[in-house]
């Protein structure tokens, strides 16, 4: 393993809590293909949608914000 990519996640329940999840994947490279893999992830652990991606400006994190999350701003 070279790297480790995590993310951050917030979310607003119908209270107005702010429940936090750290999540993390262990990946050879930090690419536009192993961050969609990453946010699939995301995907299938139950997120629907995002909204907005806050990031530093590495490209494939970008790209893969453009192609798995339409309606999110990066």
């Amino acid at each position: 393993m070279q790297g480790l990519l995590t993310g951050f996640l917030t979310e607003e329940d119908p209270i107005n809590t702010i429940l936090e999840w750290l999540l993390k994947e262990p990946m050879w490279e930090e690419s536009k293909d192993t961050w969609r893999e990453f946010m699939r992830g995301l995907k299938r652990r139950g997120i629907k949608r995002v909204w907005m991606v806050i990031s530093d400006a590495h490209r494939g994190i970008q790209a893969a914000v453009k192609k798995e999350w339409l309606v999110a701003s990066w």
